[in-house]
């Protein structure tokens, strides 16, 4: 794996790895540039941000397979090829990444590729359930048949949540979509499946069972926030740096605990279903089986936006103007969406909104709603009366 930081094991440390698969050895699957964009929006997150409650960053490695190999600046600001997301590869960093958290550190987890369904024994022998299968780069063997490679997630997780002491947040961005054929035997890192979970991990998948993900290519505009990139992951990090605050906290000023997290992603992720039809089975997951504390911070920001949809009862978006003033007078913007009209604004403010209809025969447009709001939330519905 490629290391930007050295690492340092303390109790205090955040953990970081980061494996985007963008190319695969196997022609059938697509290759996947905007996974690649994301995983370096991801890594100069983590690297810039403010952790809650003094934490630092002890490590930060990525894996990132590319059609041309990617460079991305390490700590002393020298520029470092990446290694690609190879199944080897891959199995190391989650050993190796497993190996600092167990030491009591926080850790983070985002895969962003592609994935599938595929049918596996359960360990009580009793019947099939479905799997999620993560693939990596290249190509291995299953008997004498040429196979995807790949680790199978759920005994992945159950390996880290037998090793890491401490709660986990994994984000996986893949789809899980139809099943394959025949049950090809997909493994974790560890080979030992025995001993007890303990169910520590919070993970956020980006699809439900049998559902796909989605990833724009690098010149595919979303939405007004960004162009490119795997979706649920840019909804993730959009949340972690911009939108998912929810309340001051005593020590650390703007904080994003877990439950906002989730929130504003899943409402990130809304928003751009709602411009485009390829996007409106768009939604993401939230699997709580971990015990990351509702109430500890993950991060913190210095100056948060909250997500604001302006409704009107009865009111179409046709013919209406929606402005939006703070206590100061400056207007900010607010668009048009299915009904309803969207805002992002700095969190405390007090605003006023005023809903006009669009004159047509007279210079004075006629106000139709009024309402006078604060943004204090990931997401808020205000209906302008």
């Amino acid at each position: 794996m490629t290391a930007l930081l050295p690492p340092t094991l303390s109790d205090d440390a955040v953990h970081v790895l980061i494996i985007a698969v963008g190319r695969y050895d196997e022609p059938s699957l697509s290759p996947l540039p905007g996974a690649v964009l994301s995983a370096e929006r991801l890594t100069d997150f983590w690297r810039g941000c403010s952790f809650a409650r003094g934490r630092k960053l002890g490590s930060l490695e990525v894996l990132i397979s590319h059609q041309a190999p990617v460079s991305l600046q390490a700590h002393d600001g020298t520029p470092t090829i990446v290694e690609p997301a190879t199944f080897a590869e891959v199995g190391a960093a989650l050993e190796a990444w497993a190996g600092r958290c167990a030491t009591g550190a926080f850790g983070v987890l985002h895969w962003i590729g592609h994935g599938e369904t595929v049918s596996q024994t359960d360990e009580a022998g009793a019947g099939r359930n479905p799997g999620h299968v993560l693939y990596t780069q290249d190509i291995g063997r299953f008997g004498s048949a040429p196979v995807q490679t790949g680790y199978d997630w759920a005994r992945t997780l159950n390996g880290l949540q037998r090793i890491v002491p401490k709660p986990l947040l994994c984000f996986i961005d893949a789809c899980s979509n139809t099943p394959v054929d025949k049950d090809a035997t997909y493994f974790a890192p560890w080979r030992a499946e025995k001993g007890r979970i303990l169910h520590l991990a919070d993970v956020f998948l980006s699809s439900r069972p049998g559902a796909r993900a989605h990833c724009a290519r690098p010149d595919q505009p979303v939405g007004k926030d960004f162009t490119g990139g795997a979706l649920f992951s840019e909804a993730v990090r959009m949340a972690l740096s911009r939108y998912g605050a929810d309340v001051r906290d005593d020590r650390d000023g703007f904080v994003v605990f877990k439950d906002f997290l989730h929130r504003a992603a899943k409402k990130r992720l809304e928003r751009w279903a709602r411009g485009s039809r390829k996007l409106k089975a768009l939604e993401t997951v939230f699997v709580p089986q971990g015990t990351f504390d509702v109430d500890e911070p993950i991060v913190r920001m210095e100056a948060p936006f909250g997500m604001i949809d302006l409704v009107h009862p009865g009111v179409p978006t046709r013919g209406i103007d929606c402005f939006i003033s703070d206590s100061a007078g400056t207007r900010h913007a607010s668009t048009p969406a299915n009904d309803l009209w969207e805002a992002d604004l700095p969190y405390d403010p007090a605003y006023d909104a005023t809903l006009q209809r669009t004159p047509r025969f007279s210079r004075q447009a006629i106000a139709v709603g009024h309402k006078k709001f604060e943004v204090y939330s990931p997401h808020r519905v205000v209906e302008v009366l």
